[in-house]
C-alpha cells in the first residue's frame, strides 16, 4: 500500500521535472537557432565582402600596380620614414585614393614578398613588417584570408572613425609570369550590413519564442491531462489496495489472537502443573520442616542461652520457618493459596534478607548495601521481600559469573511526579498493573523494560545494580515469562523474575529494568508508601465511600453478588447484569443516569470491548473500567485506544475494585451532584442478581 500511495507525489515530481527539462530544452533550442543563424549570416557576409575585396584588388592590379610594381618589389630601403618621404609613395597614395573613391573601403595596405609594408593609407604604418602574420602568410602562398573584427577606433581614408565592424582581407597580387608578386590588404566597413543581420536575428528570436512557447504549452497540456488520468487510476488502485490491506490486517490480527490464546493456554497449563506439583509436596515438605524444627528446638533447650551453638541453631529454626513460608509463597504464586499482606518496614526486611544472602554469594562478588533507617512502610509481607531480593541478587551473581564483580543495593524515599524523569513516563501512561513497555537499544545490545503503573506520590525505591553480562534486547521482552530462562538445565527454573513481577503487582508497585550487554543490569523497584494513619493492617475504607450510580456487567454470579454487597455497603447505587446485550439495553434507557460502567470482557451475547464501544458511542465521556481474566496485550491496547479509563486483570478483590472506581471517578472529574429523585433511596433496577 505504501508503494502505490507514494506514486502520486512521485508522478507530480516527475511531471514538474519534465516541465523544467522541456522548458530548458526549448530555450536552448531557440538560443541555438539564433546563434546558428548569426554564425551563418556573418560567415556569408564575410564571404560576400571577401569577393568584393578580391574585385577591388583586381582593379588595383590592373590599373595602379603596373606603374608602381617596380617600386613595391624593389623598394630601396626598409626604413618607414624614408619610404614615406619617397616621391613615389605620394604618387601611389594619390592613385589609391582615386581608385577607392566611392567604395566602402576604410584602409588599404600593400606588402612586398618580404612582409614589408610598402604602402598604407595610414602613413604611420609604412615600414612595418608582417612576415609572421597568419593572413599575410596565406596570401603569400596564393590564398585569400578574411576575418571580421570590432574596432572601437579606426584610422580610415576620411579620418578617424569609431565603433565599426570591419572585414579585413589579405589578397595576393599575381603576375602571370612570376606568380604572387605582392600582398594587398583591404579593410571594408560592414557595420550597416551587420546591423540588418541583427534586426533579422531579433525577428527570428521573436518567431522562435512564439512557436516554441505554443509547443511548450501544448506539451504541458498533454502531460497534465495524462497526469490527471494516472492520478485517478492510482486513487482507484489505492482504494482497492487499502481494502485488501484492511482484510489482511484483520486476518493477521485474528491469527495473532489465536496464537496468543494458544500461548496463554500453554502458559496456564504450565501454571496448573506447577500448582498441582506444589499442592502435592507442600504437606510432606511442611511435615519434614516441622520435625526438623521440633528436634532443633529440643536441642536448643539443653544449651546455654549465650552459647555459639544455640545461636547457630536459632538460625536453623529461622531458616526452617522461612522454608515453610516459601511453600506458602509457591502456593500463593500458583493461586492455590492466598497470603495476607501486612505493613512491613522495608529497611528491616532488606537487612534481614541481606544477612543470609552474603553467605550464599561467591567470594569474588562484592555486595555493597546502602540501606538507611527509613520509617516508611509498604503493604506486602516479609517473605515476599526476601524472595524478591534473593531472586534478583542470585540472577545478578549468575550474570557476573566467575569473574570479580559487584552488586550495589540501595533504598531511599522518592517523590515520583508525572513531570519528573522521562524514564518514568511509561509507568504513568500504563493502563493496568500488568502493563509492560519495552524499548530496545538500536544495536540490540540491551534496552529498557517498564512493568506496572504508577500515579504521583511517595515511594520507596529499591535499586539493585550489577556489572554482569547484561540482557540482550531480543529476549528482554520474555524475562518476565514464567519458566523462561537462559541458564543451563538444573541451574534455573525461570520463575525468579515472574515472582518479582507478582510481588510488585500485589503491592501495587512497579519497576524499571535497564540493561546493556557487557555493562550490566539495573533494577529500580517502586513500592508505594502506606501513610502513617494506616499503620494497622486493617484497610481504611472511609475515603472509598460514594453515592454514584454504577452499572456492573459480570457473568459470574458469585462475583456479581460480592461486588453488589461491597458497593452497596459503601453507599453506591449499583445495578448488575449478567450479559452485554441486556446491559446495553439498560444503559440506552437512561444513558444520563450512570456515573461509571464496570464490564468484564468475556460476556454472553456481547463482549465487553464491544459493549464499551457502543456505550461510548452513546455517551463519549462515560468512564468505563474493564476487567479480564487474560492480560492480552492486544486487548489492552484496543481498550486504551477506545478510551476505556482503566484495564485490570482478574482476580481483583471487590474492595480493590472499589478503589479503582473511586480513583477513576475522582480523576476524570465525573462526580456530579445527584438529582433529588436519586437521593430518595436505593436503585430500583437490579438485573440477574
Amino acid at each position: 500500500m505504501g508503494r502505490i500511495s507514494a506514486s502520486a507525489p512521485t508522478i507530480s515530481r516527475l511531471s514538474r521535472l519534465f516541465y523544467a527539462v522541456c522548458l530548458i530544452a526549448m530555450v536552448a533550442s531557440g538560443v541555438a537557432i539564433i546563434v546558428l543563424y548569426r554564425q551563418i549570416a556573418v560567415q556569408e557576409l564575410v564571404e560576400i565582402t571577401e569577393r568584393q575585396n578580391v574585385a577591388v584588388t583586381r582593379a588595383f592590379a590592373n590599373s595602379v600596380w603596373p606603374r608602381f610594381a617596380s617600386f613595391v618589389r624593389n623598394v630601396p630601403t626598409t626604413n618607414g620614414n624614408e619610404i614615406r618621404s619617397h616621391k613615389t609613395t605620394a604618387e601611389l597614395d594619390q592613385a589609391v585614393r582615386t581608385l577607392m573613391r566611392g567604395l566602402p573601403a576604410l584602409k588599404i595596405k600593400v606588402y612586398n614578398l618580404n612582409g614589408l609594408t610598402v604602402y598604407s593609407s595610414q602613413a604611420t604604418q609604412i615600414g612595418e613588417n608582417k612576415a609572421d602574420n597568419a593572413g599575410y602568410l596565406v596570401a603569400q602562398k596564393g590564398g585569400v584570408a578574411s576575418e571580421i573584427t570590432w574596432r572601437g577606433k579606426f584610422d580610415a581614408f576620411e579620418g578617424v572613425v569609431s565603433k565599426r565592424n570591419v572585414v579585413s582581407s589579405y589578397i595576393p597580387i599575381i603576375d602571370d609570369a612570376s606568380g604572387v608578386v605582392a600582398v594587398f590588404e583591404l579593410y571594408t566597413d560592414v557595420t550597416p550590413l551587420l546591423g540588418r543581420i541583427d534586426e533579422v536575428q531579433t525577428l527570428i528570436a521573436l518567431i522562435a519564442a512564439g512557436v516554441l512557447g505554443c509547443l511548450y504549452f501544448l506539451l504541458v497540456s498533454m502531460v497534465w491531462t495524462g497526469n490527471r488520468t494516472i492520478r485517478s487510476q492510482i486513487e482507484i488502485i489505492s482504494a482497492h489496495k487499502d481494502r485488501l490491506g484492511q482484510q489482511i490486517k484483520k486476518r493477521k490480527k485474528a491469527e495473532r489472537e489465536r496464537n496468543e490464546a494458544r500461548e496463554q493456554l500453554h502458559q496456564s497449563q504450565k501454571m496448573e502443573a506447577m500448582g498441582t506439583l506444589a499442592g502435592g509436596v507442600a504437606h510432606d515438605f511442611n511435615n519434614i520442616l516441622g520435625i526438623m524444627n521440633g528436634y532443633t528446638q529440643l536441642v536448643i533447650g539443653d544449651l546455654p542461652e549465650n552459647s555459639a551453638q544455640r545461636q547457630m541453631l536459632d538460625e536453623v529454626v529461622q531458616v526452617g520457618e522461612r522454608g515453610a513460608d516459601l511453600v506458602e509463597q509457591i502456593l500463593a504464586f500458583t493461586r492455590k493459596d492466598n497470603k495476607t499482606d501486612t505493613l512491613v518496614r522495608l529497611d528491616w526486611s532488606l537487612n534481614e534478607s541481606l544477612k543470609m544472602l552474603r553467605a550464599t554469594l561467591p567470594a569474588t562478588i562484592r555486595l555493597d548495601c546502602q540501606i538507611p533507617n527509613l520509617q516508611a512502610r509498604v503493604r506486602t509481607d516479609e517473605i515476599r521481600i526476601h524472595q524478591l531480593v534473593t531472586n534478583l541478587c542470585i540472577n545478578a551473581a549468575h550474570a557476573i559469573g566467575s569473574a570479580p564483580g559487584a552488586i550495589d543495593i540501595s533504598c531511599q524515599l522518592e517523590n515520583v511526579s508525572q513531570g519528573g524523569a522521562a524514564k518514568m513516563s511509561p509507568l504513568f501512561d500504563a493502563q493496568s498493573a500488568d502493563a509492560i513497555t519495552l524499548e530496545q537499544r538500536p544495536d540490540g545490545q540491551g534496552g529498557k523494560l517498564w512493568f506496572g503503573s504508577l500515579s504521583p506520590g511517595e515511594y520507596l525505591r529499591l535499586s539493585i545494580n550489577d556489572n554482569g553480562c547484561g540482557i540482550e534486547g531480543a529476549i528482554l521482552d520474555r524475562v518476565l515469562e514464567p519458566f523462561f530462562t537462559t541458564k543451563e538445565v538444573g541451574k534455573g527454573t525461570g520463575l525468579g523474575l515472574a515472582a518479582v513481577a507478582g510481588t510488585m503487582r500485589s503491592c501495587r508497585g512497579a519497576f524499571v529494568i535497564e540493561t546493556k550487554v557487557g555493562q550490566g543490569t539495573r533494577f529500580d523497584l517502586y513500592f508505594p508508601i502506606v501513610e502513617d494513619g494506616a499503620a494497622s493492617s486493617k484497610i481504611d475504607i472511609s475515603d472509598l465511600r460514594g453515592t454514584e450510580r454504577i452499572l456492573l456487567v459480570e457473568d459470574a454470579t458469585e462475583t456479581r453478588r460480592e461486588a453488589k454487597a461491597t458497593f452497596s455497603n459503601l453507599g453506591y447505587e449499583i445495578t448488575t447484569s449478567s450479559d452485554g446485550a441486556t446491559a446495553l439495553q439498560v444503559f440506552k434507557m437512561t444513558p444520563g443516569e450512570w456515573d461509571l460502567v464496570i464490564t468484564d470482557q468475556a460476556l454472553p451475547k456481547l463482549a465487553g470491548i464491544d459493549l464499551a464501544r457502543k456505550i461510548l458511542e452513546l455517551k463519549p465521556d462515560m468512564p468505563i473500567v474493564m476487567v479480564s481474566g487474560a492480560a492480552q496485550k492486544t486487548l489492552q491496547a484496543e481498550a486504551k485506544a477506545l478510551g476505556i479509563a482503566e484495564f485490570h486483570v482478574k482476580p481483583l478483590e471487590a474492595i480493590e475494585l472499589v478503589r479503582v472506581v473511586r480513583r477513576v471517578i475522582d480523576t476524570t472529574s465525573v462526580r456530579a451532584k445527584l438529582p433529588p429523585e436519586r437521593m430518595s433511596g436505593p436503585a430500583q433496577l437490579h438485573l440477574n442478581n
